[in-house]
């Protein structure tokens, strides 16, 4: 999301004329091609709004995020209809790139919703004193073309002075920043060598050739300077990270060397109106930038991320962490917009080895000192985020206050008792762990209508999650859920409960698994990741992942999707009985579930992922995998790999080698069947949003101690990896 800014010119404040509407005109027609409508109208609290009127202000250059602007069109609710914008001319010139906002929300897919005010932001160009005519054009959502055409007159002249600009974050500039303009009247073409800011020199710094071009000149605006030079025919523009107060003054002092070695320096200064900070106590920022691909709205998403912090920036990241985001008009919005996040800190792992720290290593060429270690913070958190369909968000992550209090946050997950046997619920369901291995015992789904349960419990351990499993005879039959007690580790928190375990599968010393449940706060679904190693040659007649079992009491129907994505059903009654498989499907089938139409609820296991590897290179051990579906006295969906037992010749012996690996990651979804010709939306939504997990990259700023020249890494022989200025390495000492 692009962020507003606070503006200061140097000598001049911003120009920005309203221009008098001389004329309006909203027209459709055209055949009708489609498009996949999605209401731009976002999040999930009330707005006002009042009809505006349709204009254009033109201004001086200035910027959202990193797109610049010099014209904004401002289109009243009364003059639209639902449209997606393709194309804006002036004057019959195609402008730069723009961005929509209905009201004060941005729509990423360009699109108007026709019930309000629409601004868009875009470089046009404009000439002083020429008459405008603005033309929008775009589809409906039935694909039928739409052209707003707006009129008006530009301001007779057209003055740009070097100012300075204070950012909040963007997805392009994912950090406080400020952002100096420059005139091309007021310097020679030159490579810039220096950034200072109020005498202090900007070490991490990006420059644009993107401002306005001189009057007569063929010049062209380039974008980024990746090789900091800079056109005397073209505006420029630097962008840094800066951590300032209001009220600060601020002086920008660019410098360098033209061709023939004449110097060159040019100024921009500016009064900040607001904070480029969360807040003060916070010292430190880093910045997570979320995309979401898929085009589905998420709320409360829980997002795992890991950074690498300065030892020195942080003391208890526990106690310390905040992550905060900015949504204007939020209910929990501070002044300043930003809104604090639930958030839980999952591990903590310092490294602060002085022996390699202090150890005096010098470059063999110059003499000067390597510091090749920097004392690191490692901390592994999640929060959970809000994102509008295709939305680029940034999140701060907010360290180094060493008065911070431990953060209390509120949500709707909950665990009763402890060890193994717990019971784990939020709004959605209610889920009991059993005492002897902590597998999935019983379902309760809640939300929607009366409490309904789900479960086993006819046989042996009676678990409703059973695997992994092998059966490699004469030694029984075991799955994870059989253990006894096993090896287990919990993280409990606002966000996210999770249950890890692992042990020797039970009887046997040649298989090893793990299992881990994650529980989430106000999402329907959790997560679960299972791995299986075997230790030693072996032969089985089963070996088994991804198993659900449950009695006949509510469930009497299978669904899942097929690879050509089809839904597809099977009633139980009436098919194969046990031990003829029922059903058999492909290993990576997207999803499946057992419903019953009659009680309107499903579970449903959902396909993350799934992989079969050797750590030793032999080849994989595996024979055809694929789901079946069985139905005895209980019904049950298994994922055999190397599974002799449900064929014909069930008796016969089949390899499995040393090293073998089995893993998968499955999502399980206790649901209630949509209403209307489709039941399983919200199983679709979240197979999408499971498999689609938003991206996510970090900003983390430039510390002072970090060496100004890079350090070539340790190698096993020497290696000129063409970086100018570099620290030598050396040869990694034989042992």
């Amino acid at each position: 999301m692009r962020q507003g800014h606070v503006r200061a010119g140097v000598g001049l404040a911003v120009v920005a004329l309203l221009l008098s509407v001389i004329g309006l005109s909203c027209r459709t027609g055209g055949t009708s091609a489609g498009f996949d409508y999605r209401h731009p109208q976002p999040r999930d609290y009330p707005q006002g709004h009042v009809a505006g009127t349709s204009s254009v202000q033109c201004s001086e250059l200035a910027y959202f995020g990193d797109l610049p602007y010099d014209m904004t069109v401002h289109i009243g609710s009364g003059d639209l209809c639902e449209f997606e914008l393709q194309e804006i001319k002036v004057n019959g010139r195609p402008t730069g790139d723009f961005i929509v906002y209905n009201e004060s929300n941005v729509s990423y897919l360009r699109r108007a919703n026709g019930k309000e005010n629409l601004r868009i932001y875009t470089f046009a160009d404009w000439r002083g004193g020429e008459n405008l005519t603005v033309t929008v054009s775009g589809v409906d959502p039935k694909g039928k073309p739409v052209v707003i055409t707006i009129e008006g007159k530009a301001p007779e002249r057209k003055t740009c002075s070097n100012s300075l600009a204070f950012q909040s974050p963007s997805p392009e500039f994912p950090y406080f920043a400020v952002r100096a303009t420059f005139n091309p009247a007021n310097y020679e073409s030159f490579r810039i060598e220096s950034v200072l800011a109020n005498g202090k020199a900007i070490c991490e710094f990006r420059v644009f050739n993107d401002g306005m071009v001189l009057p007569g000149s063929k010049a062209e605006r380039t974008g980024e300077s990746n090789d900091l030079t800079v056109s005397g025919e073209v505006g420029f523009s630097v962008v840094f990270p800066y951590r300032w107060q209001a009220g600060d003054n601020v002086t920008v002092t660019v410098s360098g060397k033209a061709d023939a070695g004449k110097v060159q320096e040019v100024n921009a200064g500016g009064n900040a109106t607001s904070n480029g900070f969360w807040r003060p106590e916070w010292k430190y920022t880093a910045s997570l930038v979320a995309r979401e691909t898929a085009g589905i709205p998420r709320r409360g998403e829980p997002v795992e991320a890991t950074l690498g912090l300065i030892y020195d920036r942080v003391t208890d990241p526990n106690r310390e962490l905040r992550v905060v985001t900015c949504i204007p008009g939020h209910p929990n919005a501070d002044a300043a917009g930003y809104v604090e996040l639930p958030c839980q800190v999952l591990e903590v792992t310092p490294w602060n080895d002085r022996s390699l720290i202090d150890n005096d290593e010098k470059d063999h060429e110059t003499g000067e000192p390597i510091r090749r270690y920097m004392a690191t913070t490692t901390v592994r958190f999640v929060f959970l985020a809000d994102l509008e369909a295709y939305e680029k968000r940034v999140f701060l992550v907010c360290y180094g206050n060493p008065d911070a209090t431990a953060p209390e946050y509120k949500t709707d997950l909950q665990v009763e008792d402890e060890g193994l046997g717990q019971t784990v619920s939020n709004t959605r369901y209610r889920m009991g762990l059993a005492k002897n291995s902590g597998a999935i015992e019983t379902v309760m789904i809640k939300e929607g209508g009366p409490e309904i349960l789900l479960e086993h419990k006819l046989e042996t351990n009676g678990a409703v999650h059973w695997n992994p499993g092998v059966y490699s005879p004469p030694l029984p039959w075991v799955h994870a859920s059989d253990w006894e007690n096993p090896t287990a580790t919990f993280f409990t928190g606002p966000v996210v409960h999770r249950v890890s375990k692992y042990a020797d599968l039970p009887f046997i010393d040649f298989a090893a698994a793990h299992v881990t449940y994650e529980f989430f706060a106000g999402q329907p679904y959790m997560k679960v990741s299972t791995t299986m190693e075997i230790k030693k040659d072996i032969f089985v007649q089963a070996l088994r992942n991804g198993e659900i079992v449950f009695n006949h009491a509510v469930l009497d129907e299978f669904v899942w999707k097929d690879s050509m994505g089809k839904i597809r059903s099977m009633k139980i009654e009436g098919t194969k009985k046990h031990p003829i498989h029922a059903l058999e499907i492909p290993p990576d089938t997207p999803w499946m579930a057992f419903i019953s139409r009659k009680a309107g609820v499903g579970f449903a296991g959902i396909n993350v992922d799934y992989f079969n590897a050797n750590l030793y290179g032999s080849p994989i051990s595996q024979a055809q995998p694929y789901f079946y579906v069985q139905n005895g006295p209980w019904i049950y969906w298994s994922r055999g790999l190397v599974y002799p037992f449900g064929g014909l010749n069930f008796t016969r012996m089949m390899p499995v080698k040393k090293g073998s690996i089995y893993g998968e990651i499955l999502g399980f979804l206790p649901f209630r069947l949509a209403e209307g010709a489709y039941p399983f939306a919200e199983l679709e939504k979240y197979h999408t949003i499971l498999t689609q997990p938003l991206e996510i990259t970090e900003w983390i700023d430039l510390d002072p101690n970090t060496p100004k020249s890079w350090i070539m890494p340790l190698l096993t022989m020497p290696f000129d990896e063409g970086v100018d200025n570099a620290h030598s390495s050396r040869e990694v000492p034989k042992k």
